[in-house]
């Protein structure tokens, strides 16, 4: 009689409830309104283009006074 025999009961001959998940509540992008998901703006055009041809990209300047610094490779000083 003893042994893991089916019925769902637990140690104490209870029967035990399973555990339902948790639901997540879904995360919505910016400016989004779940209430009325057809008004949503539309995404930015330039989002699929490369980063160099969008408008608002500046590519950085180059510090010229950064070139003859590190110890790496320095030529300057007593061989």
């Amino acid at each position: 009689e003893g042994g893991s025999g089916g019925g769902g009961e637990a140690r104490g001959g209870r029967l035990r409830k399973k555990r339902r998940s948790r639901r997540s509540k879904p995360r919505y992008p910016k400016g989004f309104d779940p209430e009325n998901p057809q008004k949503t703006p539309p995404p930015d055009p330039e989002r699929w283009l490369p980063k160099r041809e969008r408008s608002n990209y500046r590519p950085r300047k180059k510090d010229k006074n950064r070139i003859a610094r590190g110890p790496q490779g320095s030529t300057s000083g007593a061989a």
